[in-house]
């Protein structure tokens, strides 16, 4: 680190030009967008020993705890300060990681001859701006892991990567330690036993980190009934569908047009490849596959690649033009459960609502389909489904407050539904409260969307919500259902499409 503040002095102005470009070359191509959980982070920095979530799926949001923490030693409680919190640790990420390249193959290499503009086009850098929130401070520290490497201080940041995202950063170390075990095998190079023990030594603290930190959880009681395991039950079905419908794009995502510094230096970079391969199955199991996907490999990445001094003075000023216009002219794509591109179209929607005195962003606005392309399903050849719980179920349904349930919709039918609609011809989750004799108390439920289109086979979880404000105390069947608007409840057609519940009104 000192190596680096000492480097610094020597930069002039011209070289601060290149660094500043390229963190434009990053920004500029994928856009900026706020994480969509990132209100979930600010709100476990307002209160660091409870959960603020009623719905368990959320919970996992809690284990990232490192970096609502430091907000809640800085003593600011402003959300907005909180976004430029989570933003200014990104722009450190970036720009320490610029610092680090260029100390690392000296200045000529890195600045006048640009291999900066390179290494930063690879997609690790420009997720944590695609989604400002966690990902910076997790990457951030993965960085001062590999910076403090070969240091006898390497346990602090791994001690605070598993506070911070244990799963990335445990999966990315062990990533890292099986690159380097394969290295040894197939090179038979005693120098990198010393690596393997840096890479153990990181693993176990963010392990320890990990250990406390649950004991802690449950020394104070903070309330978690909801992980990343229970997130993952809930959603794997369709995890599985998207990895099976976009598999090609998700393993180019993890690289982007970069792939063509990787497979110029094939031979060199070998261990990554495979690791590359196994993180490119694990995604099946992974609902934002590029996201998860680039940062587990980044500690691989900085090893084979970044650290590795033969693949970058072998690259000529030639190769970094055409590289660079290839990186400018192929979209941006990230794969979350589907594929996207650039943000700068929302963001310039968001820019010119704030102009306008519009304040409120919707944060999954790019995630959602166009309405203008949404079709619009008047009447299906047939209406199936399965509706089945997701335990535990609630035992009392209060008046005084919300009522949540997990519950799986499974497509029976031969037509997919469409997902994330309003009015009229929507398909919706809702429900009917009766009496034990069928006398119907409540009718019409509130509606829960679909989360997005539901294909044929596929099962999805969904969170809905159950009013009983204006139910009389005493014992009920809670019938749900779906019902396609202004056309027909699922129930009509078919009643083994209703999922029957006695429920305890109190």
């Amino acid at each position: 680190m000192q190596n680096i503040i000492n480097n610094i002095k020597i930069l002039k102005i011209k070289d601060w030009t290149t660094i500043f470009f390229s963190i434009l070359l990053v920004i500029g191509n994928s856009g900026i967008w706020l994480m969509p959980n990132i209100k979930g982070q600010y709100l476990v920095s307002q209160n660091l020993l409870h959960v603020p979530f009623e719905d368990p799926n959320a919970h996992y949001i809690f284990f990232n705890y490192f970096q609502p923490l430091v907000f809640w030693l800085f003593g600011v409680r402003s959300y907005w300060a909180y976004i430029i919190y989570c933003s200014l640790v990104t722009f450190l990420f970036l720009v320490l990681f610029i610092l680090w390249f260029v100390k690392h193959h000296g200045k000529e290499k890195a600045l006048d001859e640009h291999t900066i503009f390179v290494a930063v086009a690879f997609p690790v850098f420009f997720i944590p701006f695609y989604w400002i929130g966690m990902d910076g401070m997790t990457l951030l520290l993965m960085l001062l892991i590999m910076m403090t490497f070969n240091t006898r201080w390497v346990f602090v940041p791994s001690f605070f990567l598993g506070l911070q995202h244990f799963e990335q950063g445990f999966v990315g170390f062990c990533v890292l330690l099986g690159t380097l075990v394969i290295a040894y095998v197939l090179y038979k190079d005693k120098t990198y036993i010393e690596f393997i023990k840096k890479t153990l030594l990181a693993v176990f603290f963010v392990f320890a980190a990990k250990v406390i930190l649950s004991l802690f959880f449950s020394a104070m009681n903070v309330g978690i009934n909801g992980d990343r395991w229970s997130y993952f039950k809930n959603h794997y079905q369709i995890w599985v569908n998207a990895w099976l419908k976009w598999w090609y794009l998700i393993l180019y995502s993890f690289f982007g047009v970069a792939w063509v510094v990787i497979l110029k230096n094939i031979k060199k970079v070998l261990p990554l490849l495979i690791a590359v391969l196994g993180i490119f199955f694990i995604s099946i199991g992974i609902g934002d596959e590029t996201r998860v996907g680039t940062i587990v490999l980044f500690p691989s990445l900085f090893f084979w690649v970044f650290s590795n001094k033969e693949i970058w003075i072998n690259m000529t000023k030639r190769f970094v033009l055409i590289f660079v216009s290839l990186y400018l002219l192929v979209p941006v794509c990230v794969v979350w459960s589907g594929p996207f591109g650039s943000l700068l179209r929302y963001d310039w929607i968001v820019a010119k609502n704030i102009l306008a005195g519009e304040r409120k962003i919707d944060l999954l606005m790019p995630f959602k389909p166009d309405i203008n392309t949404i079709k619009v399903v008047k009447s299906l050849q047939e209406y199936k489904a399965r509706i089945i719980t997701i335990e535990p179920l609630p035992k009392i349904f209060e008046k005084s407050s919300k009522n949540f349930l997990q519950v799986k919709i499974e497509n029976n039918g031969k037509e997919t539904w469409p997902g994330e609609q309003s009015g009229e011809y929507a398909i919706n989750l809702s429900y009917h409260i009766k009496k034990s004799n069928g006398e119907v108390v409540i009718f019409d439920g509130l509606r829960t969307p679909l989360p997005h289109d539901i294909s044929p086979g596929s099962i999805v979880p969904v969170t809905m919500m159950v009013d009983c404000s204006n139910v009389p105390d005493g014992n009920y069947i809670l019938e749900i259902d779906l019902v396609h608007e202004a056309v027909t409840w699922f129930g009509d057609k078919d009643k083994n499409n209703v999922l029957k519940i006695p429920i305890v009104v109190k």
